[in-house]
């Protein structure tokens, strides 16, 4: 199975710390969804986009598709990703324009309260927030 991941797992460092080997990566996008900060925190949450109108300009969700994930792989991402999300497929475009199938860890809607107003960008948490966030996970 294949992962599409947006948020802390993007970093090297997090996915060797989190899945414990390198794996085959391409850079992707994924529309139809939105990316905040948590409520209060540091980590990203992805929740499905509200707009509807197909013309209207909806942000795509940069991140990478990591392929060829085993069962166990995902039980330890699973754990890492906490109840908080559930995981789902999703359909991101990869740079050649290919759409690949995958999952992704999704905040369903019974959790929105946990999206703050803030945006969440990889660029942001890795000038002012990586390094808190890094010594959490290795405490």
């Amino acid at each position: 199975m294949h992962l599409f991941a947006y948020g802390t797992l993007v970093f090297e460092d997090i996915w060797q710390l989190i899945v414990g080997r390198v794996v085959q990566s391409r850079a992707a996008t994924l529309r139809g969804y939105e990316v905040r900060r948590a409520e209060g925190d540091l980590y990203p949450v992805m929740f499905e986009s509200e707009v509807s109108d197909e013309s209207s300009a909806i942000e795509n969700v940069p991140g990478f598709v990591y392929y060829d994930l085993t069962e166990s792989e995902f039980q330890r991402l699973d754990d890492y990703e906490s109840g908080l999300y559930y995981r789902r497929t999703v359909l991101p475009l990869l740079e050649d324009g290919t759409v690949i199938r995958c999952d992704s860890y999704v905040l369903p809607q019974r959790n929105l309260q946990y999206a703050s107003e803030l945006p969440w960008t990889q660029q942001w948490f890795a000038q002012h927030a990586k390094q808190r966030y890094m010594q959490r996970l290795l405490h």
